[in-house]
């Protein structure tokens, strides 16, 4: 009988513990995100060694592109979640700081907070489930909400959320003024986001022009391709072409990557 109680406990935290990782989950792609960029990447490259060598076995060498580009896809996806959340906790913080000046305490602010971004982000967005997972923790197991906080802050690597769980813990052990302390906490951390928000929004235009021009090549050789195929049939039929086409291809895909990196991709 013991051995069955011990079983079924075990079957109901390790469901508990995966219920947890699915708000958690930074650094875990989807299915759906898996398969789009499959066969997205897989389309494309497959294009694209049609461009450079006009042969099937050039589609399939080019086929290795997907997987270089692997990790870089991830950190940008990655990036764009914690993004999200930042922005989100902006607004977290203006409703916490609302109702801790309106005499709630901070476990009532933080649901407060999850029902107000669910609201404007809607139920599914990453910062919803995050904070709608604070709120169950806190009700349902009695976490403090600083530590709760302060979870979510080393989980998903932001420092403005780790910063703002130890102001509130130290004002909860001290004694301090609560109201006081996350207000002002409130205040400089939102104009740090804000900062953070326009600067994101002044590099934008810099990505938008790495992605047009890695693909200008492209255009110009669909354009070869269907204005005059027979001016640049040396590139496909000779060795040396080929080796030329190569050496294209590789600066290209280098020059991306590059750029990527100047301009703060998946940071």
């Amino acid at each position: 009988m013991k051995g069955l109680r011990k079983i079924w406990r075990e079957r109901t935290e390790k469901k508990a513990g995966e219920k947890t990782l699915k708000a958690g989950q930074w650094k875990i792609l989807g299915s759906k995100e898996r398969l789009c960029y499959g066969l997205l990447a897989a389309a494309l490259s497959g294009g694209a060694g049609w461009l450079f060598y006009k042969s099937l076995w050039g589609m399939l060498a080019c086929q290795v592109l997907p997987f270089v580009f692997w990790g870089e896809y991830k950190k940008e996806v990655i990036s764009a979640r914690r993004q999200k959340l930042l922005f989100g906790f902006q607004d977290a913080l203006y409703t916490m700081s609302a109702s801790v000046c309106a005499g709630r305490s901070l476990e009532r602010a933080v649901g407060d907070s999850a029902d107000n971004l669910e609201r404007m982000y809607g139920k599914q967005a990453w910062v919803s489930r995050e904070f709608r997972e604070l709120d169950q923790r806190i009700r349902n197991a009695n976490q403090p909400a600083e530590q709760a906080l302060m979870e979510l802050g080393i989980r998903s690597g932001l420092e403005d959320i780790r910063n703002f769980a130890q102001i509130c813990g130290i004002c909860v052990r001290t004694g301090g003024n609560l109201q006081e302390a996350i207000s002002r906490a409130a205040s400089v951390i939102t104009e740090k986001i804000s900062f953070q928000r326009q600067l994101h929004t002044m590099t934008a235009q810099k990505k938008m022009e790495v992605k047009i021009l890695v693909a200008i090549p492209f255009l110009v050789l669909c354009f070869l391709q269907a204005a005059s195929p027979q001016y640049s049939s040396a590139l496909y039929e000779t060795w040396a072409g080929r080796l030329i086409m190569t050496g294209c291809l590789f600066s290209i895909a280098f020059a991306y990557y590059w750029g990527r990196q100047m301009t703060g991709f998946g940071r």
